[in-house]
């Protein structure tokens, strides 16, 4: 199904910061003994504030897993207080939103911000991480465009253990990623 591109902006799987989070869990998810989400069951939990339940184990798991693969000492139980002291050195808003709402009423440009931040620790904090990749061909790590367009316009294809599909499209020389659109789902 084509998803519009004038879906709404808080959708996690138009924002390039969603699409980073998906390459990262399909490239390295398995190296680092994450939980298996897929892009639907991602996106829906990182926009979901509108059930009264906790947040999905599956996300809490996420989150837990990759703070302790940065060197915190973190508990099921008390993950969103070790979160916040993250989220304190990377965006004092944020933080403030998390330790006035809760993780769960957080936005999704929050949510998706601060899984991004622990995804992009890994390659800083995580020293058994470093070592495995540093094996590896830089030129590989990356995921590359699988084309461009006359306009220049770039195609980024993402495919999860599940077979879902996105397909996204970014605008060349888009350095702050606002044209990125989600095109197909």
């Amino acid at each position: 199904m084509a998803a519009s591109a004038a879906t709404a902006s808080s959708s996690p799987g138009l924002c390039p910061n969603y699409a980073v989070i998906c390459s990262f869990l399909e490239r390295y998810g398995a190296l680092l003994d994450l939980p298996e989400l897929t892009f639907p069951q991602l996106e829906r939990y990182l926009r979901d504030t509108s059930s009264a339940e906790a947040v999905p184990k599956l996300l809490v798991d996420l989150h837990v897993k990759l703070l302790r693969k940065i060197g915190k000492s973190v508990s099921a139980d008390r993950w969103e207080k070790y979160l916040l002291k993250v989220c304190q050195e990377l965006n004092p808003t944020w933080a403030w939103e998390l330790e006035q709402n809760g993780y769960k009423d957080l936005s999704t440009e929050c949510k998706t911000g601060l899984l991004k931040y622990l995804c992009e620790c890994q390659f800083d904090d995580n020293v058994k991480f470093k070592t495995a990749i540093n094996e590896e061909d830089p030129d590989k790590m990356r995921l590359q465009p699988i084309g461009r367009d006359k306009d220049g316009q770039m195609y980024w294809f993402q495919l999860d253990q599940s077979d879902n599909v996105r397909l996204y499209i970014e605008e060349q020389d888009d350095l702050d990623g606002s044209s990125w659109k989600c095109i197909v789902k």
